[in-house]
């Protein structure tokens, strides 16, 4: 233990650490935390960087909390191994949601497997739910293997109908992506 107040590495934590702050808790083997306060490491090989309130759970192996206020990954039912939060406020990687991430922003939710928020709010990938990408608000995803935003502009891609890459007689322009309803989208360049 480094140094700061009330802080707490529980028997059994063997290699972990405390490095500063106040009421923080270690009670995973090889785990580290940097510094903030009330912050807790239950899981092996795992990481908080700072920030206050954040939780990585039990059975939530080599996974990393930056820093933020209330991040968690995993929860009472159990683990996520490999989660990440970056940073924000209120992310949550539930138990089960092997392989994700939240890089920042608030009450965004994770529960399915290898997916992640690149950032915004109030974002929901459930479970059952794989391979999913999110960035904007206040959207949840009901497929695996998609992504979305709230509004994608792409300019000056080239595209062929050759099939080729890089396409040979190539027109440039932006892609556009009109959602015309659940499971119904266009795309087209102009």
């Amino acid at each position: 233990m480094g140094g700061g107040v009330e802080n707490k590495i529980c028997a059994g934590a063997n290699f972990s650490a405390i490095f500063s702050g106040c009421q923080n808790t270690a009670t995973g083997i090889y785990s580290d935390i940097f510094g903030g306060s009330n912050n807790a490491v239950c899981a092996n090989g795992s990481f908080i960087g700072g920030g206050s309130l954040n939780t990585i759970f039990s059975g939530s192996d080599c996974s990393f909390v930056g820093g933020g206020y209330g991040n968690h990954i995993g929860d009472i039912a159990g683990g996520a191994i490999f989660g990440s939060i970056g940073g924000g406020e209120n992310n949550i990687i539930h138990s089960g949601a092997n392989y994700s991430s939240i890089f920042s922003g608030q009450n965004n939710c994770v529960a399915g497997t290898y997916s992640s928020v690149l950032g915004g709010s109030g974002n929901n990938i459930p479970n059952g739910c794989s391979y999913v990408g999110i960035y904007g608000c206040n959207i949840t995803t009901v497929c695996s293997g998609s992504f979305h935003t709230n509004c994608m502009v792409v300019q000056n891609i080239p595209i062929s109908s050759m099939g080729g890459f890089p396409p040979v007689g190539a027109i440039t322009g932006t892609l556009y992506y009109v959602n015309l309803g659940p499971g119904n989208c266009q795309v087209y360049v102009a």
